[in-house]
């Protein structure tokens, strides 16, 4: 990686996917070294490369457990046989949750899908796709429209409600350790590149 002049420190700092494509290249300390922001000691390295990796393993850690506690969720969710036969439908299967995120995020970008746009999105068969939409018109989940002779299909504002109330709360109410130790992490990251931490006082 070349040295980290003004101008790509400027970038760092405000594009994540930057800093976190010269993070994950290299340690922590090595950034620092290689911008000309030398830590005072081999000993100070070893400290500033540790701190990095017990902030990534606890953003792992976090990641793991709140995947662990979807899952369990969405099982006790399709066990559940008081929960509506839409609802369990679809949990039963990563393909047919992420076809209703995707008619969500349609409806909420006030555009709509085609059969093959939702079966190449999906990496499903244009046959697994129809299926799906087949069954979410008996459903009333999804509203179909024609543009260019094409029917195109999104989420009914209803379905997106749901989506709002369940998927998207749980998300918020119990993915809060997971988004602070990931900007634990990164705000670490931007502190130690830009010279905040590891340089003589």
């Amino acid at each position: 990686m070349n040295s980290l002049t003004k101008n790509s420190l400027e970038v760092l700092m405000s594009d994540s996917n930057v800093l976190n494509k010269h993070v994950f290249n290299s340690t922590i300390s090595d950034v620092i070294i290689q911008s000309k922001v030398e830590p005072e000691t081999e000993l100070q390295k070893e400290h500033i490369n540790e701190i990095q990796n017990t902030l990534w393993i606890n953003y792992c850690l976090n990641m793991l457990r709140f995947e662990l506690d979807r899952h369990k969720r969405l099982c006790e969710t399709l066990d559940d046989s008081s929960q509506s036969k839409e609802r369990r439908y679809y949990v039963s299967t990563e393909k047919r949750r992420m076809f209703k995120r995707l008619m969500c995020l349609k409806r909420l970008e006030n555009t709509a899908s085609s059969t093959s746009d939702i079966a190449s999105a999906l990496h499903i068969s244009h046959k697994a796709a129809s299926d799906i939409i087949k069954d979410s018109i008996g459903f009333d989940t999804v509203e179909q429209t024609t543009v260019h002779n094409r029917k195109r299909y999104c989420a009914k504002n209803w379905w997106v409600n749901t989506f709002m109330r369940n998927g998207a709360r749980y998300a918020f109410l119990n993915g809060e350790n997971l988004v602070r130790s990931r900007w634990l992490y990164s705000e670490y990251s931007k502190a130690c590149i830009s010279g905040s931490i590891g340089t003589k006082v």
